[in-house]
């Protein structure tokens, strides 16, 4: 018998009380407890990103996450040529 292991991680995050009790609130009116509440509207997040498709995504990491799209300036230039010269 076969038996697939999903490996987990564990992550102790900080949340304003405000949240932690709505949050609490909303997770009893569903019969669910805190921790399995905030599990499923994760879960949920990356399923949406899994139903985007490539250019929906790329155009959202264009708009919220920038990185890479400023070009370097001459020195970044020059030492990367030396870099690949080694």
């Amino acid at each position: 018998m076969d038996i697939a292991v999903q490996p987990f991680k564990r992550k102790v995050i900080d949340i304003p009380a405000d949240t932690f009790r709505f949050l609490s609130i909303k997770a009893a009116g569903k019969g669910m407890n805190l921790k399995k509440y905030i599990e499923s509207l994760l879960q949920k997040d990356v399923e949406d990103l899994e139903n985007l498709d490539d250019s929906s995504l790329y155009a959202y990491l264009m708009q919220n996450r920038p990185d890479g799209l400023v070009p370097a300036d001459k020195e970044e230039q020059d030492e990367f040529c030396k870099w690949l010269k080694q």
